[in-house]
């Protein structure tokens, strides 16, 4: 481990600049720009400078970056996911600095895009993940022998508050759903037609239906 650590610490300060080089770029895929494709250039020669053979996958929304190195087809292969693209960089009250230009506070690096062995190593770096990576699905249909991997890594999790790594098991993803609801237009007397009109929606009722059923289908 003293020559991980010896690496790291050699290697950290152009690493940061490389990482304020992106997030300067602004590369924004709800707001598509040519920022993208840059983003995709700059990305693609770093993973080509860390001894990966690498090309770009084109066709499926904003360029992907894929790189690969095979020791040994017998080993077992990790495939590296990752994303290029980030939100928008609103001003709120929550930012206290330019969202597009990398700040060092505490330790710590604040701006968009900045919180990303002996095996076969595969990397894909795709540019459409915050705009729900609508061609991302075909992509890898249409190269899942280049894809084939034995177990998937990606680094979206954030560091525990203690400041110690982390190895989240079983990422599942997450479902957005929208209920409406319709009711009565006014007050109504409990008394009088309480009995007559249904009952107001219970939502945390339904809500243990919906778990109760997706068990049922093995989603839970």
């Amino acid at each position: 481990m003293d020559d991980v650590y010896a690496h790291i610490d050699s290697g950290f300060a152009a690493a940061l600049d490389e990482l304020a080089c992106l997030v300067r770029t602004a590369g924004v895929s709800a707001q598509p720009t040519d920022d993208l494709a840059v983003c995709a250039q700059i990305v693609l020669n770093r993973v080509c400078t860390s001894g990966l053979r690498v090309h770009l996958i084109e066709g499926y929304g904003p360029p992907a970056v894929y790189g690969e190195r095979v020791v040994d087809p017998g080993l077992p292969t990790v495939l590296i996911y990752g994303h290029y693209d980030v939100q928008p960089g609103d001003f709120d009250a929550r930012w206290h600095d330019d969202p597009f230009k990398s700040t060092i506070r505490a330790g710590r690096v604040f701006g968009r895009g900045t919180g990303e062995l002996p095996v076969n190593v595969k990397v894909l770096i795709e540019g459409e993940d915050e705009t729900k990576s609508p061609h991302l699905a075909e992509l890898v249909r249409d190269n899942r022998h280049l894809l084939a991997a034995d177990l998937v890594i990606t680094s979206e999790s954030a560091v525990h508050r203690n400041g110690t790594p982390q190895l989240v098991l079983g990422t599942r993803g997450q479902r957005g759903v929208e209920l409406r609801t319709r009711g009565a237009n006014r007050e109504a007397h409990p008394g009088s037609l309480g009995g007559l009109l249904p009952e107001n929606f219970d939502l945390s009722r339904f809500t243990d239906e919906m778990r109760i059923f997706a068990t049922i289908l093995g989603i839970f």
